[in-house]
């Protein structure tokens, strides 16, 4: 009666060009040739794309229609490459419409870049060069600073600004159930960032060309971890350390000068050619924020601090890895009673459940046997093999275990199939019920 409905087509689109895949380039394997289109391929890499626009885009007469033109050899490719691989394992992917209309100029395809950058967990560098890439992963170390490769003062921020160290944030994203709008995702909330700043301190951010919730989430907690670490460090450089460049993690061993210890990454390098000296800026590498970021923990780091030392990460980061709270506790599930017995065996059904920490867990069956006849068990599910356990009762280490979830006490029946009746209530505590009726524990 309205009239015809809106049509829409979800296609692949533009092609890109991954070095991974071009022979001339060290390491890859295959036909891709920078410049030659037809050779290119459709993908969803964020990084891809972003080397893609930074190169640009020619009609087949030589001129440029979309893009930044940079050259080739303006264009960190090798970088390029290593991040594409960091996106495809974390699954980040990017869509969207990148807009240039006429009169746009430089800043305008800058912030196209690192829209696109940001899909994948990076930001563009600005080199002498022309462009480099920074993004979030785990680190190596390639080199120690020490005393003796400082040329000059060093100028260490104690903390970011207020503005900048934000501990919750609402992703926003391109939702396609509806209709590739701009929706806003659960907040993402930093625990740890949030009890040390003693109220909430939120953003909205806009990803602009991310269309998964899971990713948005992910890319937030990134930002959250990164607005706590130590930035900015200046340090002038020795000409040692002339060949590192923005993305290399060094190790700094400057406790007894600047209270600096531990990874940092360059983010900026300034030569001065005069002296053969560098001056660099630094940020705080925590490594464990990337298994915060990525789900895979879910208890944030601390927060460095300006004279932090080495051990003292290290305690940090191991405290991080295994938590030293008790066993959790289910909060919540959707089957109300989902554990049996049997006189040998305790069977529990699939189920879902929330978690005293938040978390929600799909719980597995599983059917335990053999067991001892009229036996009380605790019932526990490690959260790292995912796998059930029945111990007798009281059961007092596997309470002590952070990675195990506590989910009921239940009592095998005895040899015959009956079950050993309660213990009687004290005095006052009888209530009214029928005297012959028996419940089985839990």
């Amino acid at each position: 009666a309205s009239g015809l409905g809106q049509r829409g087509a979800l296609a692949k689109w533009v092609r890109v060009y991954d070095p991974r895949k071009d022979d001339t380039f060290p390491g890859g394997l295959g036909s891709h040739r920078l410049g030659q289109e037809a050779t290119y391929e459709w993908s969803e890499n964020p990084a891809l794309h972003a080397g893609t626009y930074a190169f640009g885009r020619y009609a087949p007469n030589g001129k440029r229609v979309f893009g930044m033109g940079l050259p080739a050899e303006a264009i960190d490719f090798a970088a390029i490459a290593a991040w594409a691989n960091d996106c495809d394992a974390n699954n980040w992917r990017l869509f969207g419409v990148v807009f240039e209309g006429s009169g746009i100029g430089p800043g305008q395809r800058w912030q196209n870049l690192r829209d696109i950058c940001i899909a994948g967990g990076g930001e563009p560098l600005p080199l002498h060069t022309g462009v480099g890439f920074h993004w979030d992963r785990p680190r190596v170390v390639l080199d120690t600073v020490t005393r003796e490769d400082v040329a000059g003062e060093i100028d260490a921020t104690g903390m970011q600004s207020y503005r900048d160290r934000i501990n919750t944030i609402v992703p926003e994203y391109l939702s396609p159930s509806q209709n590739w709008s701009m929706v806003k995702a659960k907040p993402v909330v930093n625990p740890t960032a949030l009890a040390e700043d003693g109220e909430p301190n939120t953003m909205s951010f806009p990803f602009n060309f991310v269309k998964d919730d899971g990713q948005a989430g992910q890319l937030a907690a990134y930002r959250i971890m990164n607005g706590r670490e130590l930035y900015p460090v200046t340090i002038e450089l020795m000409p040692r350390l002339r060949a590192y460049r923005p993305g290399d993690c060094l190790e700094l061993d400057l406790f007894d000068d600047a209270g600096l210890s531990g990874p940092f990454v360059m983010v900026s390098r300034q030569p001065d050619p005069a002296r053969g000296t560098i001056m660099a800026t630094f940020i705080g590498e925590t490594h464990d924020k990337h298994a915060y970021a990525l789900g895979t923990s879910a208890v944030p780091p601390d927060t460095p601090y300006l004279g932090q030392t080495a051990q003292e990460r290290d305690e940090t980061a191991a405290a991080t890895r295994r938590e030293t709270n008790a066993a959790r506790t289910i909060v919540s599930k959707d089957v109300q009673f989902p554990v049996t017995s049997s006189p040998d065996a305790i069977e529990i059904a699939a189920f879902n459940g929330v978690l005293d920490d938040g978390r929600t867990v799909t719980f597995p069956a599983a059917t335990l046997t053999p067991l001892a006849n009229d036996t009380l068990f605790g019932v526990f599910f490690d959260l790292l093999t995912e796998q059930w356990s029945a111990l007798p009762s009281p059961a007092t280490d596997a309470f002590t275990e952070s990675d195990n979830v506590f989910l009921a006490w239940q009592r095998t029946a005895q040899a015959g199939g009956a079950y050993t009746p309660p213990p009687a209530a004290p005095p006052g505590y009888e209530g009214g019920g029928d005297p012959n009726y028996t419940l089985q524990q839990y």
